[in-house]
């Protein structure tokens, strides 16, 4: 339902048009989720300068809640041209919360988020993983700020994701988001609301979990 809401409110007129001519779609992207984006950018507790070690645990064990059902679901609908090494993030996570000191078995008894957008085929899995490999330049970002306060201490494979190699990988996704361009208007629209449902699910979990300031 909230997917149809979206969806809805888009055609009558959030990004109205024919995409491929009035805009490009990663414009039409941008513009329908700079909103909630920027809410999340303002009160991200990873963005807090008194960022404590429980502090960032406590959200990466949030954020573990969120990517180990959303690439369970995203593996499903994977998108052709992207390579499947993207699924890994909630490994990722896993490793930095066990350098953190938390348990094989407090891991798997973490909580998951519920209510996630449905994921139904290829153009809602891109919507969605525009917001994931989108977090992954963020993730460079938020590194170069908190490694420093923790160092030596581990737990950062998440916040580095691709490395030296991201910059590649994000032109890489965005080449294949282009070639969503040529879909359907539908496809189109449907893909940008799923990105929306994506920021704004992260969001409500996040504000549950206690990580927004």
């Amino acid at each position: 339902m909230l997917l149809q809401r979206l969806a809805a409110t888009i055609l009558a007129g959030t990004v109205s048009g024919t995409l491929a001519t009035r805009e490009t779609l990663r414009s039409a992207l941008r513009t329908a989720t700079d909103s909630v984006h920027r809410r999340l950018e303002r009160g991200l507790l990873l963005s807090d300068p008194r960022l404590s070690k429980a502090d960032y645990r406590q959200v990466l064990a949030a954020y573990y809640g969120f990517y180990r059902p959303l690439e369970a679901r995203l593996a499903w609908v994977w998108p052709a041209g992207l390579d499947a090494a993207r699924l890994h993030k909630r490994l990722w996570l896993a490793q930095d919360l066990q350098e953190l000191g938390l348990s094989a078995c407090g891991l798997a008894a973490l909580p998951h988020c519920e209510g996630m957008p449905p994921l139904r085929d290829e153009s809602e899995a891109m919507g969605c993983l525009y917001v994931l490999e989108g977090a992954c330049l963020g993730g460079q970002v938020l590194l170069r700020s908190i490694q420093p306060r923790f160092d030596g201490e581990g737990g950062f494979r998440f916040l580095e994701g691709y490395g030296l190699e991201t910059g590649r990988m994000w032109r890489n996704f965005l080449s294949c988001l282009n070639d969503f361009q040529n879909r359907d208007e539908r496809d189109q629209q449907r893909l940008i609301a799923s990105a929306v449902a994506t920021f704004e699910t992260f969001e409500r979990w996040l504000a549950l979990r206690e990580c927004l300031r």
